[in-house]
């Protein structure tokens, strides 16, 4: 979980991955927080990654948690089953994504791992440029130095060199057990030429399967917003899935609203 305070007792509390356990005995839990946090004014948002369930939904609703007025994310994903072999894999490839990826492994690029976050930022920071990127639409150098230290080897990041080592792209992923989950993906517009996204994909697969994964999590879609990514990952032959996603719960509408409104707009 992550907790920010602010001036007058208030407190937000946000918990990206939901809650531990059975929902039919959450309500009690904000109150619980909100006396252990010692604040007066107290906002909770959680996003559970699991599949939706209406009884879940069901029993949230009842004991106060809603849906938030804007989300973080929307609660869908994409996944890839990795216990197939890569043949049945690219077997599985739409075919402007088996046709790309062809032109992508014949292009004047290396595969390289990727270890230092600076190198990682400031690709992020040129995709932001090319693309009229927000800030709050990249990851930062902070943000990405942190996820790099606490995970470790746990952290799996390819990179695409040009000719002139300069790194044109990157895709990582977070491995944790069996299964990975898309965490970075940045492309210059010289890695956009040299189609480097669909090589990249393809190398990083083949070695979170070397780890013994599983399965392999897109990390979120949006056809509304974002149509591009979104062919990306359908190309690749994921399999769509809802989650049961985003819950609030505030005991103070202001603050609420508050947090929506800076959610939406900055």
């Amino acid at each position: 979980s992550f907790f920010k305070s602010y001036p007058f007792g208030i407190g937000v509390l946000w918990i990206p991955d939901g809650i531990v356990g059975n929902y039919l005995y959450i309500s009690s839990l904000n109150q619980d927080l909100q006396h252990s946090l010692g604040i007066r004014y107290c906002y909770i948002r959680f996003r559970d990654s699991m599949i939706f369930n209406a009884n879940d939904y069901i029993k949230l609703l009842k004991v106060g948690w809603v849906r938030p007025a804007t989300f973080l994310s929307y609660g869908m994903t994409m996944s890839l089953n990795l216990s197939q072999s890569i043949e049945s894999i690219q077997a599985g490839l739409s075919k402007n994504w088996r046709k790309t990826l062809k032109k992508s492994l014949n292009m004047p690029f290396d595969i390289v791992t990727v270890s230092d976050p600076v190198a990682i930022a400031e690709l992020y920071l040129e995709m932001k440029s090319s693309k009229s990127l927000s800030a709050s639409e990249i990851y930062s150098q902070d943000a990405i130095t942190s996820m790099m230290k606490c995970y470790q080897e746990n952290i799996i990041v390819l990179g695409a060199e040009d000719k002139e080592g300069n790194l044109v792209a990157i895709r990582g992923a977070l491995v944790d057990k069996n299964k990975a989950t898309d965490i970075f993906a940045a492309t210059s517009l010289s890695g956009r030429a040299l189609m480097a996204s669909h090589a990249i994909f393809m190398a990083l697969l083949l070695k979170c399967q070397n780890q013994g994964c599983k399965l392999y999590d897109l990390n979120g879609i949006n056809p509304s917003s974002n149509m591009g990514v979104y062919n990306f990952k359908k190309g690749t032959g994921a399999s769509p899935l809802v989650s049961l996603g985003e819950f609030e719960w505030s005991n103070n509408r202001l603050v609420s609203f508050g947090i929506n409104f800076k959610s939406k707009y900055w």
